[in-house]
């Protein structure tokens, strides 16, 4: 086995691979385990986020289109943190780098192509080695195996109909956000970010209950629990506190294919400066 270059033996250069494809996951985790590397796998963007943060990874792995938290947002997320803000990411997609423009804040240092499985594998380990050279090659921008790839024009169709529905909710005001079945806060407008006082960077990944005083932090969990279970499509208003400022909130199910997939949190504007309990 060759070591990662400029590692010393027994030490491993450390990979997160985010991917939703399970055999992808297992296939790229085989050669790049065989190749030297310690990998750390996530099934989607909100649970690659938390692994990155854990880990601390010499490089990053990611699919463009994940659920929960798409590669552009966890892009931006991790570059807006100075911990990551140098570490290589490589975009690992079935999109073209054209398609790839749509999902607003993709930075990666260089692109790798799905495709055929030896070529892949190869191509990805070429974009590491690059990435590991002394100094690393100049790879911004660099795509590996789109030689023979064709974008398909229904993926942009839909794609163009995605950054549509994102500009409606980033326009959404005075605040929104989305958070899933777990609590997680998956995804943040401007004007959420501005009524919190936090950045979307500090927002994403972060428990929704943890943004309110411990002794309101029982009866929200169980508020959107109840939501979340609920067969009902009912939107539930109420106050919530945070850090002391009462805000008027609205809490919508989101339901896909009949079922509550998380909830979308509409921060209606401070209705008072009151510290007491508000559930």
């Amino acid at each position: 086995m060759t070591l990662p270059q400029g590692k010393a033996e027994g030490k491993k250069d450390k990979v997160v691979l985010v991917d939703d494809d399970a055999m992808i996951l297992e296939a790229m985790t085989e050669v790049l385990s065989g190749a030297g590397y310690e990998v750390h796998t996530a099934r989607d963007g909100l649970e690659g986020l938390a692994l990155i943060r854990a880990v601390k990874p010499d490089y990053i792995i990611l699919d463009v289109v994940l659920p929960k938290l798409d590669g552009g947002r966890l892009c931006a997320a991790l570059r807006q943190d100075s911990r990551f803000q140098r570490t290589p990411i490589i975009s690992f997609s079935g999109l073209s780098p054209q398609d790839q423009t749509f999902f607003e804040g993709v930075t990666a240092d260089a692109y790798v192509a799905k495709g055929r499985l030896p070529v892949t594998a190869q191509n990805l380990l070429t974009a590491l080695r690059g990435l590991a050279a002394s100094p690393p090659q100049e790879l911004k921008g660099q795509v590996l195996g789109y030689e023979d790839f064709r974008s398909r024009r229904i993926v942009g169709e839909l794609l163009r109909e995605r950054r549509h529905l994102v500009a409606i909710l980033r326009a959404l005001a005075p605040g929104a956000l989305e958070v899933d079945r777990d609590g997680a806060i998956a995804w943040v407008n401007g004007g959420a970010s501005d009524l919190l006082g936090m950045t979307e960077a500090e927002l994403v990944g972060e428990t929704f209950v943890a943004l309110m005083p411990p002794a309101d932090q029982p009866g929200i969990r169980r508020l959107l629990a109840d939501v979340v279970q609920s067969e009902e499509p009912a939107q539930v208003v109420t106050a919530l506190n945070f850090d002391g400022r009462l805000i008027s909130v609205r809490v919508v199910p989101i339901v896909e294919d009949g079922a509550c997939s998380g909830v979308l949190v509409i921060l209606e504007g401070e209705v008072g400066e009151s510290t007491e309990e508000s559930l």
